[in-house]
């Protein structure tokens, strides 16, 4: 397991604006980074349990993954697990943390676990995942900031 801390960013929008932008599954195809199509494949709303699939194309196969939120705490910390593929057991924590002057900083925390062929990635898996990370955070500061 490889543990990578993402760049922060400050975003001017409260914590409610970024948690209800970031929560809307119609809206991760805008911030998160492999532009998957998501899907939510249990009833009710997103919460602590609620279970995805993303579906993204990689070189030239689809590649689908089911994931499920393992932490929830409104407008401070979402996470989800990876449940199946060669990342299996990889978490991604969103931490949202008020800011005076009604601003968000938003970081990204990700426990990588890699599977099968995909450990020979384990030298760039750092590096990608930081890299991975700060582009989702300037994606959400860009659109929250531009649309509320």
């Amino acid at each position: 397991m490889t543990r990578v801390e993402g760049k922060s960013v400050v975003i001017h929008r409260s914590a409610e604006d970024v948690w209800s932008f970031m929560i809307d599954i119609a809206n991760m195809p805008k911030w998160e980074d492999s532009h998957a199509e998501w899907k939510q494949t249990s009833a009710g709303p997103i919460d602590l349990g609620t279970t995805f699939q993303s579906s993204v194309r990689f070189l030239g196969l689809e590649v689908k993954t089911d994931l499920w939120i393992t932490e929830f705490e409104p407008n401070r910390k979402f996470a989800v697990e990876a449940m199946n593929g060669v990342g299996k057991g990889t978490k991604i924590s969103y931490l949202l943390a008020p800011v005076e002057g009604n601003k968000t900083k938003l970081s990204r925390v990700t426990e990588v676990h890699l599977h099968g062929l995909a450990k020979l990635l384990q030298p760039i898996q750092a590096p990608l995942t930081r890299w991975t990370g700060g582009m989702e955070a300037d994606n959400v500061k860009r659109i929250v900031e531009s649309e509320h």
